[in-house]
């Protein structure tokens, strides 16, 4: 009688660890797939001007743009944030990591220093800017941002800002002209570098 209580109970017990485990299995899958999506949703993959890269970059990876060095501003301590221009063209403003240090000359030679904040807000718009972000272009409506990345973290007015991380650390925003256009798109990410 013993051994037919031992062994029910070892059936059990068996079974309530079995469906335990298979239940953690689940989650932890579901936990996996999810942030598989999320990295793959906010894509920080863009292509400007004939390039692709991804933030943060170096500055010699987005193209062969000019850095307004003489109206820049320092911010973080050491870096430094100012327009960017494709010849005549301001197109947006970036930040330079880790270039400027009150004790030194600043090297304008920014090639090598990392990008790790980048808005296009062209001054003439969008339209004959050579952009493409996540297959959207300027003509792309706040609706379709929204179908494709979901409801955002941020909404108001004509923008819409999305977390990458569990912080307002790092971002992706968008302003509309109207609903119907991209205005600006601003790339926010926290770098290891």
């Amino acid at each position: 009688m013993k051994k037919k209580l031992y062994l029910i109970f070892c059936f059990f017990m068996t079974l309530s660890l079995c469906s335990c485990s298979a239940g953690k299995t689940d989650n932890s899958s579901t936990e996996i797939s999810t942030k598989q999506e999320s990295e793959y949703k906010f894509s920080t993959s863009v292509h400007l001007l004939g390039k692709d890269f991804q933030i943060p970059c170096k500055f010699s990876e987005i193209g062969d743009l000019q850095f307004d060095n003489d109206t820049s501003i320092v911010v973080n301590e050491n870096d430094l944030y100012g327009a960017i221009y494709d010849g005549d063209y301001r197109i947006g403003r970036v930040i330079i990591s880790d270039c400027y240090y009150e004790d030194e000359e600043i090297n304008e030679d920014f090639s090598n220093n990392y990008v790790c904040f980048l808005e296009l807000n062209p001054d003439f718009g969008f339209e004959n800017l050579d952009f493409e972000y996540n297959g959207f272009s300027y003509q792309t409506s706040r609706k379709q941002v929204i179908e494709v990345f979901g409801t955002p973290d941020e909404d108001s007015d004509n923008r819409i800002c999305y977390y990458l991380n569990d912080d307002d650390i790092s971002y992706i925003e968008f302003k509309f002209l109207n609903d119907s256009e991209i205005k600006s798109i601003k790339f926010k990410i926290k770098s290891d570098s």
